[in-house]
């Protein structure tokens, strides 16, 4: 079969990336932000200046990259109902970037649906949307960086003002450059290209610095199964260990075979990732940096891998073949999935509840919330609703100092998740229900459900009709 000419790519590509944004604005239209989408979107709202963006910012324990990004939109004229339209742009960005790389034709055709690709940095407006076409710029400028380093140091830069796992990938890249400072290849880095890499170590340890938050606002770890999370990522939802357990390893060993002659290269810039993750911090959704790094280093590696193969025997790459389809295969198969569920069932119940309050709002009767992810109401209104919110900004306060406790007496209605409710006893109180489900790859969704318990008195004028109560 001959090689598709530089037309038939071109259609193909044209093809690929009129469907990516049709997915996408099509999920985007029917995809409700969670609280942390809201948040961001709400710093960025409520603060005008640059400095109070980054003051609100340092709360987070992150820096404003993202938020200043939401700021730009707004200043535009974005509404909230399209605030998927930053990470679509982003993502799409992704895959033209993807479309100039070397990669396989086949998977530049494929990718781009996968589930991280797709729906979770295209669909969920958090700042992971920024990962997928960094990692491809990386790829593009690595090959180039020792002759024009400070673009790509820039990259580096910007990938490591995304999340503190940027910064760990960022710095994984430029220590297996330390590393060739003092080895064979010493000759080939220059004194502009250290320059740029000091300046850019420097830039990134104040990046962090900047990112710490105040004393006042606690940090705790997550533990959450590494070995768990990375067959979520890679294949699909496995629930019991052994299984889970001989998958990783096979997949590691596919890895090794397809690294074999870059294995100290993708040792480096992946092994402190997943130390990170494994043993201090992660939540499944944040895999997507896993997720894309592995993509990038195969792409950059991709020279070296058909070498390889071409002394390998056929049996071991019609495997690893098989192997990485079946990945892809399922990744696409759960960015459909993630997109039905999202166009079949609320991904949250902000909307419908802020519609159902809205009449309430402004009057005599009294508000209140309960817990962070009732915050993503506020979006539909332009003024803070919550009467136990003592400030002018509609956002959540992360600090010790300041609480969102329930006044006494109680008020009129009380927004707060279903996990929260059985914490208060709501004597009085008739509560309403409104459902959603959280969605990642497989897994069943999560109930996230939303409660407004109401007092009784006013709960019996309410027009309840379409709405479960208990």
């Amino acid at each position: 079969m001959k090689a598709l000419s530089v037309n038939r790519k071109t259609v193909v590509y044209v093809l690929v990336a009129i469907a990516f944004v049709c997915l996408g604005f099509f999920a985007g239209l029917y995809h409700e932000p969670w609280a942390d989408e809201a948040q961001a979107w709400l710093i960025a709202r409520d603060n005008n200046s640059i400095l109070d963006i980054i003051k609100a910012v340092r709360l987070e324990g992150t820096l404003p990259t993202w938020h200043l990004i939401i700021k730009i939109f707004q200043l535009c004229g974005l509404n909230y109902r399209f605030f998927f339209i930053i990470p679509l742009i982003l993502s799409t960005a992704g895959v033209l970037l993807l479309f100039a790389t070397d990669a396989p034709l086949v998977v530049k055709a494929v990718l781009p649906f996968s589930f991280y690709a797709v729906y979770q940095n295209a669909v969920v407006a958090r700042q992971y949307s920024l990962v997928f076409p960094v990692m491809m710029l990386i790829v593009l400028l690595y090959r180039q960086r020792l002759t024009k380093p400070v673009r790509f140091h820039l990259v580096l830069l910007i990938l490591a003002m995304t999340s503190s796992y940027g910064v760990i990938v960022a710095c994984s890249f430029m220590l297996w450059d330390l590393f060739g400072f003092f080895g064979k290849i010493r000759d080939r880095f220059d004194l502009k290209y250290k320059i740029t890499f000091f300046a850019t170590g420097v830039l990134i340890i104040l990046t962090v610095l900047l990112s710490l938050p105040p004393d006042d606002c606690n940090f705790v770890p997550v533990n959450i199964s590494f070995v768990d999370s990375a067959v979520t990522t890679l294949l699909f939802n496995i629930n019991v260990p052994w299984i889970q357990y001989v998958f990783l390893a096979s997949a590691l060993l596919v890895f090794v075979i397809y690294f074999r002659r870059s294995i100290g290269f993708a040792t480096v810039c992946v092994t402190p990732l997943v130390l990170y993750m494994a043993f201090f911090y992660h939540r499944v959704w944040h895999t997507t940096y896993l997720f894309f790094l592995l993509v990038a280093l195969m792409i950059i590696c991709r020279e070296d891998s058909a070498g390889e193969a071409e002394e390998s025997s056929g049996k071991i790459k019609l495997i690893s073949r098989i192997y990485i389809a079946v990945l892809l295969a399922v990744q696409v198969a759960a960015g459909m999935y993630s997109i039905y569920t999202d166009y079949r069932t609320a991904y949250y119940p902000s909307k419908d509840l802020a519609e159902f309050i809205r009449p309430y709002v402004g009057t005599d009767v009294t508000i209140e919330m309960k817990y962070y992810c009732t915050i993503s109401l506020q979006p539909y209104f332009d003024h803070n609703i919550y009467g136990n919110n003592d400030t002018d900004k509609c956002y959540y306060i992360f600090s010790d100092d300041y609480k969102y406790e329930l006044s006494s007496p109680l008020p009129d209605m009380i927004v707060i998740p279903l996990y929260g409710v059985w914490d208060q006893t709501f004597d009085g109180y008739k509560l309403i229900m409104f459902k959603s489900c959280l969605i990642f790859k497989f897994s069943a969704p999560e109930d996230s459900t939303i409660v407004l318990a109401v007092k009784e008195s006013l709960y019996d004028t309410m027009d309840l009709s379409g709405i479960e109560t208990s």
